[in-house]
């Protein structure tokens, strides 16, 4: 599964919108139908993934096979207080359809994201995930990211306490 993993294009954003909109949906089936229709109309809109596939300093990769199944965004972004690293990027989102889960896809989006990163000179990786999302953090901290501290998410009208969790990259080589 981890062959299949690429750099996203442009001309992948509409593909991306459905899949984000679809994981999201999945991810957090406990919201209305209104919360998530707001937020996926906010965060996910096609004009504003096209803006970000083409920003140079945005890596967002897909997994495909034979269909969009998940994606991972890292972007540099403000650094909330808490991190250790001192160049540190952020692992906006990393989705995954369900059925697809414990098949590698997630780890292998992670370790091309990882090296990307550091050949861009990152040092640290961090996140934001909800606090509620224990598959979620249980992942991340397989992975060994570790929590530094907490926030409020605060995107697409939600405003859930989240934690921050971060790992250093430079020492994964």
């Amino acid at each position: 599964m981890k062959d299949y993993i690429r750099r996203a294009r442009t001309e992948d954003a509409m593909d991306r919108a459905n899949l984000a909109a679809k994981t999201f949906e999945e991810t957090y089936d406990d919201l209305t139908r209104v919360q998530v229709d707001e937020y996926v109309r906010q965060v996910f809109s096609v004009s504003l993934l096209q803006r970000e596939l083409s920003d140079p300093n945005v890596l967002l990769l897909v997994a495909v096979c034979g269909e969009f199944v998940g994606y991972a965004q890292f972007r540099p972004n403000e650094v909330p207080n808490g991190l250790t690293g001192a160049r540190p990027i952020e692992l906006v989102q990393l989705f995954l359809k369900r059925g697809v889960h414990r098949c590698g896809i997630g780890t292998g989006l992670l370790e091309k994201g990882f090296r990307w990163a550091m050949r861009q000179h990152y040092d640290s990786c961090w996140l934001k995930v909800w606090d509620q999302n224990q598959d979620a953090i249980n992942f991340y901290e397989r992975k060994k990211f570790r929590i530094v501290g907490e926030t409020r998410y605060a995107d697409g009208g939600l405003n859930d306490r989240v934690l921050l969790m971060e790992i250093a990259i430079s020492s994964l080589e």
